[in-house]
């Protein structure tokens, strides 16, 4: 199920059952111009070799419906073994994704080395696309979201990590998009 939030209030302001979908581990949502995709990404036990997102016309959501039906597109991480994942202790999670320049970008959430890789996906594919990374570095943590802002043409990735002390501590990175082409990191 999704909701609908006030932006001023929070209010609850509709809801909408998804007929046709599982939630495994549904992790992130992203808006695009005609889409909204509901990412079934996460893996915090390392044993998922494919992964989902669902994809929904943006005009089937209207204060009238109360059910939609969406396309599932199946994916997976090219660089991921196929077995002998560990719980939390893995590279293969992925909690961030959003909608930029035509396409799905998706972060992943390593708790095994503290980088996060970046993925591009298309918003719509056939049978089982093989993800590849385009890029990594190191975070210090595990990014648990990633929004982009249109107006500001900002990346944002929001992430977490343990400290000596047994406490956790945020963190998040800001991209300054100088180009539409590439990500400039800003403290």
């Amino acid at each position: 199920m999704i909701h609908a939030m006030g932006s001023s209030n929070g209010q609850q302001l509709q809801s909408w059952t998804i007929q046709n979908a599982v939630n495994v581990d549904w992790e992130a949502l992203a808006l695009g111009p005609n889409a909204v995709f509901i990412g079934d990404i996460g893996n915090n036990a390392g044993n998922r070799n494919t992964l989902d997102i669902y994809r929904i016309a943006r005009s089937d959501l209207s204060p009238t419906t109360t059910n939609l039906f969406a396309q599932k597109q199946t994916l997976r991480f090219a660089d991921q073994p196929l077995s002998g994942l560990a719980l939390n202790a893995h590279n293969y999670d992925c909690e961030a994704m959003f909608f930029w320049q035509d396409s799905l970008h998706l972060f992943s959430k390593n708790w095994e080395n503290l980088w996060t890789r970046h993925y591009v996906v298309p918003m719509a594919w056939q049978d089982t696309l093989i993800a590849n990374p385009i890029d990594s570095f190191f975070v210090n943590g595990l990014i648990t979201d990633a929004g982009h802002d249109q107006i500001s043409n900002t990346i944002y990735l929001l992430g977490y990590k343990k400290e000596l002390s047994g406490l956790y501590s945020s963190f998040i990175y800001r991209f300054i998009n100088t180009n539409n082409d590439c990500l400039t990191y800003s403290s």
